[in-house]
């Protein structure tokens, strides 16, 4: 017992650094451990040639896609955002078990203990839902990042949007995509990187319009072109009578 409390005592005496206490981690730094954590965990795992392996399956077969719930990249993303996003799934599809229990296993605990979880572990678990490349997980890691915003009083706010409205634009969904981009810099007017995502799907969507106003265009003009010669055909057959 002696020998366990003197281990104890200068474990903290350690701690004590002269005196001072050392400070509690904050939410932000907590957040980056766990996620260097969940990748030592995984660190067997080579995300680009997994991603390779896979699309190579794809590939292969002709039915893929038809009969699933996965997301379909769109073709506007950037090489890099593509090779990033499938990155992105096999690093979600591999850490998602592991993160999903520490969160359920905090949750849990929170309630008998009667305190606020730890909602850096709630953060980590609907981020890799928003890398997944399944629909149904996406939308849960949507609802959940959503509840973290609106409900928990997450402290990094900002963040949260901005992860919410960079898997929109990842998985096609430009319009949601501007709206979290534009909620972000009516608080963060400054953020740079969301000027720049909020800047890429504006100019995706001028061209879309400039699309559609083109085929809207030459729709007209072969609907002119054939009342015209229906009404050729009419005069022409009327003469010969």
């Amino acid at each position: 017992h002696s020998s366990k409390t003197t281990t104890r005592k200068s474990s903290e005496s350690k701690q004590m650094g002269g005196g001072k206490v050392t400070e509690t981690p904050n939410p932000k730094t907590l957040e980056e451990e766990i996620r260097e954590e969940n990748m030592k965990a995984f660190s067997n795992i080579n995300p680009r040639a997994a991603a390779q392996e896979t699309e190579a399956n794809e590939d292969n077969n002709p039915f893929f896609g038809l009969f699933d719930n996965r997301v379909s990249l769109p073709s506007y993303l950037m090489d890099s955002e593509v090779v990033a996003a499938k990155e992105g799934f096999v690093l979600s599809k591999e850490t998602l078990p592991k993160v999903t229990n520490n969160w359920k296993v905090e949750r849990d605990k929170a309630l008998i203990e009667k305190r606020q979880p730890n909602f850096a572990l709630k953060f980590v678990y609907c981020w890799t839902l928003l890398k997944s490349e399944y629909i149904p997980e996406r939308n849960l890691g949507k609802k959940i990042m959503l509840e973290l915003i609106e409900k928990d009083g997450y402290e990094h706010i900002d963040e949260c949007i901005y992860i919410l409205a960079h898997s929109c634009y990842i998985g096609g969904e430009k319009n949601e995509a501007r709206q979290h981009c534009e909620t972000l810099l009516r608080m963060r007017p400054d953020s740079a990187r969301a000027l720049q995502l909020h800047s890429q799907i504006r100019n995706l969507q001028l061209k879309d319009q400039e699309r559609n106003i083109e085929t809207a265009s030459i729709a007209g003009a072969v609907v002119l072109g054939v009342a015209g010669l229906a009404l050729a055909l009419a005069a022409g057959g009327g003469k010969r009578k």
